[in-house]
């Protein structure tokens, strides 16, 4: 995916749509459910990540103007990513 180029044309805007679907699809949700949602998701993509070929994520590719190993993209995309919106909504939302 990452090779193709389809992320080039990603931005601000596509983001900011994402984070609005997301959110508005947690309406009506218990804090529990939520917390768990949050678990499912850092677990699923934890299992996504173990899947990845060595190799293939020492590969350096371009995306969105910066060059990198396809690791460094997947840790920031699927492993810190996910963890800054965790803590954002924890700060923002706490869970008592």
């Amino acid at each position: 995916m990452f090779d193709s180029g389809v992320l080039n044309g990603f931005g601000v805007d596509q983001v900011a749509q994402g984070n609005a679907r997301a959110i508005s699809g947690l309406d009506g949700k218990s804090s529990e459910e939520i917390e768990q949602a949050i678990i499912d998701g850092q677990n699923a993509s934890a299992a996504f990540v173990e899947g990845l070929d060595e190799s293939d994520l020492q590969q350096t590719i371009k995306l969105g103007g910066y060059e990198m190993p396809k690791a460094e993209i997947v840790a920031q995309i699927w492993i810190n990513h996910q963890l800054a919106h965790s803590y954002e909504a924890s700060a923002r939302w706490p869970l008592t």
